[in-house]
C-alpha cells in the first residue's frame, strides 16, 4: 500500500514538471511572438515617412513649375531618432537598426544628398524641372 502512495506522488511530481515545462514553453513562445509583432511596428512607421517623402518627391516631378509641398518630419519613430537620406536614385530611413528605403523615379534633386533631420519642416519644390529640398 505504501508503494502505491509513493507511486502516485512520484507521479505527481513528474506531472507537474511537465506541466511546468509546457507552461514555460508557451510563454516564451508568446514573448517571441510579441517582440515580433513590435518589431514590425518599428519597421511600419518608417516605411511610411520613406513613403510620405517618396510620394512627394514623385508628384513634384509631374506637378507645374513652382509647384509646393510643406512636410514636417516627426520628432521620432518610436521614441528612438533617426536619419532620413534623399538622393537622386533613393530615399532611406535609418531608425535605431530599422532601415527603410523607396527608389525615385528619375528626378533631378539639389542638392544632390540631402539629410532631412527630425522636428524640422521641408518645402520641396519645382523650378526648372528641379526639386529643391528647403529647410524652413
Amino acid at each position: 500500500m505504501k508503494n502505491q502512495k509513493g507511486f502516485i506522488n512520484i507521479e505527481l511530481i513528474i506531472t507537474l514538471i511537465l506541466i511546468l515545462i509546457l507552461l514555460t514553453t508557451i510563454i516564451n513562445l508568446n514573448h517571441q511572438q510579441y517582440e515580433i509583432i513590435d518589431e514590425t511596428q518599428n519597421r511600419k512607421q518608417a516605411r511610411l515617412i520613406v513613403d510620405d517623402i517618396t510620394q512627394i518627391i514623385n508628384t513634384q516631378n509631374t506637378h507645374p513649375e513652382g509647384y509646393m509641398t510643406t512636410y514636417t518630419m516627426p520628432d521620432k519613430i518610436n521614441n528612438e531618432t533617426y536619419i532620413l537620406i534623399v538622393n537622386e536614385t533613393h530615399i532611406s530611413i535609418n531608425s535605431h537598426y530599422q532601415i527603410a528605403s523607396s527608389k525615385l523615379q528619375k528626378t533631378n534633386i539639389k542638392p544632390k544628398k540631402h539629410i532631412l533631420t527630425p522636428g524640422n519642416t521641408y518645402q520641396f519644390k519645382t523650378k526648372n524641372k528641379t526639386i529643391y529640398i528647403i529647410d524652413e
